[in-house]
C-alpha cells in the first residue's frame, strides 16, 4: 500500500512539531516507552515516533487516545493556552499541585508504587493505624 505525503505548510508544521513535544513531555512523565503508547493507542511505533517529531498530522481520535491513555486533557495537547487543560480532571489536578507543594508526600506516593501487593498492604494498614492514633490523641 503507498503511503501519500501531503505537504504541509510552515504554520501546520510549527503546530504539529508542538503537538508532538507535548506528547513526548506527557508520555517522559508517565514513563512509557513509545512503542508501549502506539500499541495502546493502536498504532506502530514508527508512526508514534513522526507524531513526536511533528513529521505528520495527527487526527483528532488519535490525540483523544493519546490524552486518555497519559491522562492529560486533549486540549492541553493541541496547545490550548490555558493551564486548565493540563490534568484530565480536577482530583488529578488537586493531587498534582499537593504532590509538587509537599515533596515528603511525594516521596512515600512514589515509593509504593515499587512494593508488592503484600508490602503495600502491610504499609497501608501501618498507616492508616497511625493515623487513627494520632486522631485518639487529638481528643
Amino acid at each position: 500500500m503507498a503511503r501519500i505525503i501531503v505537504k504541509l505548510s510552515d504554520d501546520e508544521k510549527r503546530t504539529y512539531i508542538e503537538i508532538g513535544t507535548r506528547i513526548k513531555e506527557a508520555r517522559d512523565k508517565k514513563g512509557m516507552y513509545l512503542n508501549v503508547l502506539g500499541q495502546k493507542i493502536g498504532v506502530s511505533e514508527a508512526s508514534m515516533s513522526r507524531y513526536e517529531r511533528g513529521e505528520t498530522k495527527v487526527d483528532l481520535v488519535t490525540i483523544k487516545k493519546i490524552a486518555e491513555v497519559l491522562n492529560v486533557s486533549d486540549k492541553w495537547l493541541i496547545g490550548w493556552k490555558s493551564e486548565e487543560t493540563y490534568y484530565l480532571n480536577e482530583d488529578t489536578k488537586e493531587i498534582a499541585i499537593y504532590l509538587s507543594e509537599n515533596p515528603e508526600q511525594y516521596f512515600l506516593m512514589d515509593a509504593t508504587r515499587k512494593l508488592k501487593p503484600e508490602d503495600y498492604k502491610y504499609v497501608k494498614d501501618l498507616v492508616e493505624r497511625l493515623s487513627k492514633e494520632d486522631g485518639d490523641n487529638d481528643d
